[in-house]
């Protein structure tokens, strides 16, 4: 009785009629009789666990607004008997697109696998941009749901994730992804997939890059005494210092490794070593990407990358930095010289135990070099 009363009390106070909850109630009654009836007749659909947890709670819902307390409450904040209907409208809806849902995962289950090899077999970069466009805020890789979706001409997202081949194209994208997330180190875990995809038959032209390619790189005075040395001395560009030619057998301890076709961009580059030396090659078969198309993907644009994937001797031109070899020249004055020494027989002796006899005859022949090395 004191229930009844309350009830009535909260009637009075938000003026609503009795009238008008008995009229809501009798449609919440007909819209959860309509919903069973939708139900049953959609039984044999196929609805996951899920699904049917959903449904069924619709329905509960629904059922609890046709007590007096809840429907007092739903009128009173949301609206009228006439809204009633638009339930069911929903209800129907929802059990509509599970029916959809499951029609596209079907479709979806028969498609051909969609590897990283396809990708880049497509006429232009466009899919291969997208499957490397950037992570979704929730976490989920979002650019390989917008790749299979631009590939394929759909429209779905959660469906991706039924296919096994969906998975492993994802996986391929973040090992992928990595080598252009990180700043120097040695990138290991993105080796093995940029090497995948390097080795793809019928690579699309916008997969590969022809021309001269440099890289920058820091040296200890141990290796660079194994170079050969032309006797040339030349500088590069504009006001730079002057730099000894040379060739040498190069070999990366890593099956892919960044270069660039900007000298420049290989002038500023220099990780460790206490000389400055830039490679100079020819790229060919061994390349992978344009510098323009990696701008396009890398979390550090601008920094005109070409990838060279092989771990193969391959004999390159090498310009060491002349101005760091007269740094470690003066740093080891007094060492192997005597009273008898000019600075010049000095030069030539240093020279000698640096590069060689052979080496050192050809640059003691260079103006420039016995120049740059007297001058204090």
């Amino acid at each position: 009785m004191k229930n009844f009363d309350q009830l009535k009390q909260n009637i009075f106070e938000a003026k609503i009629s009795q009238n008008q909850i008995d009229a809501y109630i009798d449609a919440m009654k007909k819209v959860v009789i309509a919903m069973e009836k939708h139900l049953e007749k959609h039984k044999n659909a196929g609805f996951d666990k899920n699904q049917m947890l959903e449904l069924n709670s619709i329905i509960k819902y629904a059922k609890e607004n046709t007590k007096p307390k809840y429907a007092l409450d739903r009128l009173k904040n949301y609206g009228t008997p006439e809204d009633a209907p638009i339930k069911l409208k929903r209800f129907k809806k929802r059990i509509a697109d599970f029916i959809d849902e499951k029609k596209t995962i079907v479709d979806i289950k028969k498609l051909k696998p969609l590897t990283i090899c396809e990708i880049l077999k497509y006429p232009n970069p466009s899919i291969f941009i997208t499957l490397m466009g950037p992570d979704s805020g929730t976490g989920r890789l979002a650019g390989t749901e917008e790749a299979c979706n631009k590939y394929f001409n759909m429209r779905v997202y959660d469906e991706w994730y039924t296919v096994s081949w969906f998975d492993r194209l994802e996986r391929y994208r973040k090992d992928f992804k990595e080598w252009f997330e990180q700043q120097g180190g040695s990138k290991r875990q993105s080796v093995n997939a940029i090497r995948i995809a390097h080795a793809c038959k019928g690579r699309a032209d916008w997969t590969k890059f022809k021309g001269l390619a440099y890289r920058g790189l820091g040296r200890s005075i141990d290796r660079i005494k194994r170079y050969d040395y032309t006797g040339d001395v030349i500088k590069m560009r504009g006001q730079s210092p002057y730099y000894l030619v040379s060739t040498v057998k190069y070999k990366s301890k890593y099956g892919v490794q960044s270069w660039t076709p900007n000298l420049n961009s290989a002038f500023d580059f220099r990780e460790g070593g206490d000389i400055h030396v830039v490679l100079k090659t020819e790229l060919g078969d061994d390349s992978f990407l344009t510098a323009k198309l990696i701008d396009k993907i890398s979390e550090y644009p601008g920094e005109d990358e070409v990838l060279r994937v092989s771990d193969s001797v391959k004999t390159v031109t090498a310009y060491v930095n002349l101005k760091d070899i007269k740094e470690a020249y003066e740093g080891s004055k007094g060492r192997i010289h005597d009273d008898k020494d000019t600075k010049l027989t000095y030069i030539l002796k240093w020279t000698t135990n640096m590069f060689g006899a052979a080496a050192a005859k050809k640059l003691m022949n260079n103006k420039t070099y016995t120049d740059i090395m007297k001058s204090e």
